[in-house]
C-alpha cells in the first residue's frame, strides 16, 4: 500500500528505524545507493524497538529540523497497539515524515487499521524497499 502524494515531496535523507534486530537497518544501508545517486549525505539511525517513549524520542531527535525523514517501524501482532499509537503520535507531531511499516506476521485487520495511523507504505521483506524509491527520492 503506497500513498501517491508522497512521490512529489522533497527528498528524505535521514532515516529512523525502530526494530528489534538490525534487519531493516542493514536493508536501508544496502539499498541507499538506489535512493541517493548524488554526492550529498544521508544517515540511518537504527535500533530502539517500539516502546511507549519512542515517539517522544523521535520527535526530540528532530527538534529544529524541518527536513522530512523516513521513519520505518517494525510491526508485529504482539506489539500492534503500541506500534499503532506510536505511528499516530509521530504522524501528528511530524506529518511530513514518511512513515513505513515493516510488517511481521500481522493480521489483515491490523494491517488495514495501520493505514489509518499515518503509514504511507507497508512492506514485509527488505527486498521491497527499492520499490519505494520514487517516494523517498
Amino acid at each position: 500500500m503506497i500513498t501517491p502524494d508522497f512521490a512529489s515531496r522533497p527528498l528524505c535523507r535521514d532515516w529512523v528505524i525502530s526494530e528489534t534486530s538490525d534487519r531493516w537497518a542493514r536493508a536501508g544501508r544496502r539499498f541507499a545507493h538506489e535512493f541517493f545517486t548524488d554526492e550529498l549525505g544521508w544517515s540511518i539511525q537504527a535500533g530502539a524497538p517500539i516502546t511507549s517513549e519512542l515517539p517522544q524520542q523521535i520527535r526530540q531527535s528532530a527538534l529544529g529540523s524541518l527536513d522530512r525523514r523516513v521513519v520505518l517501524w517494525q510491526v508485529d501482532q504482539d506489539h500492534f497497539q503500541l506500534a499503532a499509537a506510536a505511528i499516530a503520535q509521530t504522524h501528528l507531531s511530524r506529518p511530513g515524515d514518511l512513515q513505513i511499516a515493516a510488517l511481521d506476521e500481522i493480521t489483515f485487520l491490523s494491517q488495514t487499521a495501520l493505514s489509518e495511523t499515518g503509514i504511507v507504505a507497508s512492506i514485509r521483506h527488505p527486498e521491497q524497499l527499492p520499490r519505494l524509491g520514487r517516494m523517498i527520492r
